[in-house]
């Protein structure tokens, strides 16, 4: 299908969700492992925001067909026409 991206973005996107969770999914398997001091920029259509108790946020965001959970406190997250999630 030809013609412009439907739903343009306006940041650079560093990985796709399928490269990221290939790179890093051995995290999942490991409750509390963690990455430090990298960033990566994703970009998909958020599938759905749930909240749990008074400061965590569930968001899933699929790109292609392949779903990204994350896990975030509220005061990382940043709200616009977009989603920005820092740590």
């Amino acid at each position: 299908a030809g013609g412009p991206h439907p739903y343009p973005h306006g940041f650079k996107v560093s990985i796709s969700i399928e490269e990221y969770k290939q790179k890093f999914g051995y995290l999942a398997a490991s409750p509390g492992a963690r990455e430090e001091g990298l960033i990566h920029s994703v970009a998909g259509r958020v599938a759905s925001v749930r909240f749990s108790g008074k400061n965590l946020i569930f968001i899933d965001i699929i790109q292609d067909g392949v779903k990204l959970q994350l896990f975030c406190n509220r005061k990382m997250l940043f709200f616009a026409p977009y989603v920005a999630v820092t740590s």
